[in-house]
């Protein structure tokens, strides 16, 4: 049984050795913000390399301990900067598009506002 969590938990795994090998050897201070943080990562990533049904579960992050820790168990396919990850979906440029119309409707619409504004009457 402990070699099959080892192996299907292995992401997770690997972020929990990364802390305890900083609080050992570098004297990580954990009253910092972010290191409370790492407990929730490492549950996170218990979930890496998974499936639901037939499809991959991905996560999307740019937590740099988090994708050095898939990467550490040849699972960093499994994840992706949200840009990557739009990328994965064949939507990049869809959204792409749709950023760059909303600025320009939000420009032309700022445009009207201050000429209404300061229309001479």
């Amino acid at each position: 049984m402990i070699p099959a969590f080892v192996s299907s938990c292995q992401a997770g795994l690997s972020l929990r050795q990364f802390f305890w090998e900083q609080f050992i050897n570098e004297g990580f201070d954990l009253t910092t913000k972010s290191r409370a943080n790492f407990l929730w990562d490492e549950q996170i990533l218990y979930y890496v390399g998974r499936q639901i049904g037939n499809e991959d579960i991905v996560l999307v992050t740019r937590d740099k301990q988090m994708r050095a820790a898939a990467d550490r168990c040849g699972v960093s396919n499994s994840v992706m900067s949200y840009e990557e990850y739009l990328g994965f979906l064949g939507i990049a440029d869809e959204i792409a598009k749709l950023k760059k119309n909303w600025l320009r409707d939000l420009i032309r619409k700022l445009k009207c506002a201050i000429k209404t504004l300061f229309k001479k009457k």
